[in-house]
């Protein structure tokens, strides 16, 4: 049993009345569960300047905390950056609140995990270069596990952090998910903040189309830059695409939308890699897999984003290693939700 089961097979047997604090997207994604396992909740509350002028939203009411009338338990339905919410109130008997953002879309783990990948989980804290990389893979864990807000959280800047990757001042950087360049700007941050004023290429990579126009606008300037509007994947093929959802445009088998995808290998064509970035909404064993000869053949710098798919956590690194043993395994979270964990490869 998951965090999430648990808390729902409580919830059903609730005696007092159930409200939801927040009425928007988190609280949209909560409501089919409770639906789904036949919970009835009362309504909604919310701060005073969001109460809609017939206050009711899906048909429930909706209030603010010092209306309550009866005893009640309260979900936490609103983004707070993994800050507790501090709500009190005489009909306030119970606060639930959880990683909702992190839990809903990409899963979380079950009892049943550990016991199937002790061992493996073991081997990865292990391999893993250094203190920080080992805290940071047991409270990632602990967040999947438990769904509460204390992931410990680096504040250097994401694929960038000095004291895990080095700079080079022949770096041809392949940005895998480069969305509007902000990745890409960030790279050439790094390399100025430490004194190396330009980069060999870069190879953009980017499905979604109005992410690619804003990609392609913001870099035409760079003759060094090469973007292009596809997936990196495991093969050339057509897939299907969630689009238009800004960064979190993603490959799904219910999208709508056909794009082209290729992989690394395809486009490098045995040119040179020093630094490989992925952050593709799930896709990023497939990419892994899509460059496995440029990865043999140049070990380049890898910083790959490990927690879209629960699995990733634990088969990345072992693809990593699989192909060069030698490669240094280090660990960040950036967000202290449950979002942004990379896996550096140096």
């Amino acid at each position: 049993m998951n965090y999430i089961d648990d808390f729902l097979e409580k919830l059903s047997s609730e005696t007092d009345d159930i409200y939801l604090f927040g009425a928007g997207k988190l609280a949209g994604w909560i409501t089919p569960l409770l639906e789904k396992k036949g919970i009835d909740y009362n309504g909604y509350i919310v701060d005073k300047q969001y109460l809609p002028a017939d206050r009711t939203i899906n048909g429930k009411r909706v209030i603010t905390a010092d209306e309550l009338e009866r005893d009640a338990v309260v979900i936490i339905a609103v983004e707070t950056g993994g800050k507790a919410v501090d709500l009190t109130g005489e009909h306030i008997k119970k606060v639930y609140q959880f990683d909702w953002i992190a839990s809903i879309p990409f899963g979380c783990h079950d009892d049943s995990f550990l016991t199937e990948h002790g061992t493996e989980f073991l081997d990865l804290y292990g391999k893993l270069g250094d203190f920080e990389s080992k805290a940071s893979l047991i409270s990632f864990f602990c967040q999947r596990f438990t769904g509460e807000f204390h992931k410990q959280r680096s504040f250097k800047p994401q694929y960038y952090d000095e004291t895990v990757i080095k700079p080079r001042a022949d770096e041809v950087f392949v940005d895998c998910g480069a969305y509007n360049g902000d990745s890409l700007k960030g790279f050439i941050d790094f390399l100025k903040r430490n004194g190396i004023e330009t980069f060999e290429k870069c190879i953009a990579f980017e499905p979604d189309g109005s992410n690619f126009e804003e990609l392609k606008k913001n870099f035409a300037g760079y003759d060094n830059v090469e973007v292009y509007n596809l997936a990196t994947f495991d093969r050339k093929c057509t897939l299907h695409f969630d689009s238009g959802n800004g960064t979190g445009s993603s490959i799904e088998e219910s999208g709508s939308t056909e794009i082209g995808a290729d992989t690394i290998d395809n486009i490098v064509n045995g040119g040179k890699v020093t630094y490989i970035k992925m952050d593709v909404e799930g896709a990023e064993l497939s990419t892994l897999k899509g460059a496995k000869e440029t990865i043999k053949k140049y070990k380049p710098r890898l910083a790959v984003c490990v927690y879209h798919k629960l699995e990733d956590i634990l088969e990345i690194p072992q693809y990593i290693l699989s192909l060069d043993p030698s490669y240094r395994l280090y660990m960040r979270n950036y967000e202290s939700f449950g979002l942004e964990t990379v896996l550096y490869a140096v």
